[in-house]
């Protein structure tokens, strides 16, 4: 008798001869264009009624889809689709291909076309409870919780004891309840943030600080925004000090500097000393030396009409008035300082206009166009 040694493991080598047989081929494009016998057997699956064929294309889409293997995906989709392009005249079958092309999508997380699917599967059978199911889980994702609790809902009616929307649906519930409590907690971070904003501008205008907002055109309204959103005055509500953003500038080099936090009782003379002494020399002034605290001297621009803003003026109105500069005593407080007379302050913002006695012809002429 003849002895046979151990069986070896063939299957990969059927496997890969399975996928060069026509019949057994997923993919034409795969294979010689000019082989009859192949295009012949592919052919089959177009041969026969449209109800035929859109069951040939949903079992294909469906062993594509339970593969698990998402690159197949796709092609199950394809599969769907050309099932229900057949056109067969049979709703309970064209509703399955719109509800199992939803389920594929719903896996790659194209949501609003599961929707369109499951509304047509819906409409061709409104029994159809796995698409009522699929719908959900979409419209969940999207957090349109009413929409996805009604498709549970109606799910529900048709089968009370489906485990899988009963799941779903406490799902819906705990993220409906998470969004309350979050909306809620946004709406109070709301308030709170309103009334401490409210008693912000009442504590400055108890400081008799006159107070202007401007009109910003559209072409610098985000930056100006932008600006104001991280220069704004805050009031420490323990100790019931303000600070503020002073902009401090120098219109013999246009350049300017913003101290974010300049605390009301502190004095521009002591920041003038701090940013302009002998170990902090800006590079712009290193040539000529002239920004020397001894050296500079601090103004502020205002206009006749003081009470303009309170009268209903806009800023524009203010801004083309007659415009005078004030001399600063620097060695003042931030507070004595805005609540001077004259003096505005302008979104929120102390605007100061620094010159160097050193340079005096320029900070005669600057001077000089506001006489």
């Amino acid at each position: 008798m003849e002895s046979f040694g151990p069986a070896r493991k063939i299957v990969p080598d059927v496997d890969e001869l399975l996928k060069s047989t026509p019949l057994f081929m997923n993919q034409l494009s795969d294979a010689d264009p000019d082989n009859d016998t192949l295009t012949a057997i592919q052919s089959l699956i177009y041969d026969g009624t449209p109800e035929e064929m859109a069951g040939n294309f949903k079992d294909q889409g469906n062993e594509a889809f339970q593969s698990g293997n998402k690159k197949l995906y796709p092609s199950a989709i394809e599969h769907y689709s050309k099932g229900i392009a057949a056109k067969a005249n049979d709703p309970l079958l064209n509703s399955i291909l719109y509800s199992n092309r939803a389920a594929v999508n719903l896996e790659l997380e194209n949501y609003r076309k599961v929707l369109n699917d499951c509304k047509e599967a819906i409409k061709l059978n409104p029994q159809n409870v796995k698409a009522f199911y699929r719908s959900a889980k979409a419209l969940l994702f999207l957090e349109r919780i009413y929409e996805a609790r009604d498709c549970c809902k109606l799910g529900l009616q048709l089968e009370p004891q489906n485990k899988a929307l009963l799941d779903l649906r406490k799902k819906v519930e705990d993220k409906n309840s998470a969004l309350e409590k979050a909306k809620l907690a946004s709406e109070n971070r709301a308030r709170v943030a309103k009334e401490k904003e409210k008693r912000l501008w009442i504590t400055i205008k108890s400081r008799g600080v006159t107070t202007v907002n401007t009109l910003i055109d559209d072409t610098t309204k985000l930056t100006h925004e932008a600006f104001l959103h991280t220069h704004k005055p805050t009031l420490n509500e323990s100790t019931n000090e303000l600070t503020y953003p002073v902009l401090f500038l120098y219109p013999e080099h246009t350049l300017s500097d913003i101290i974010s936090e300049f605390n009301e009782h502190d004095s521009l003379s002591d920041h003038i000393a701090l940013m302009f002494g002998p170990e902090n020399r800006p590079l712009w002034d290193a040539a000529n030396n002239a920004y020397k605290p001894e050296n500079i001297e601090v103004y502020f621009e205002t206009r006749p009409d003081l009470d303009a803003a309170a009268r209903g003026l806009d800023y524009k109105e203010i801004r083309d008035g007659k415009r005078k500069l004030m001399k600063v005593d620097a060695e003042c407080s931030l507070a004595d300082i805005l609540a001077t007379e004259g003096f505005r302050l302008v979104d929120g913002v102390a605007n100061f206009f620094l010159l160097s006695k050193a340079s005096a012809q320029f900070a005669k002429t600057f001077r000089k166009q506001y006489r």
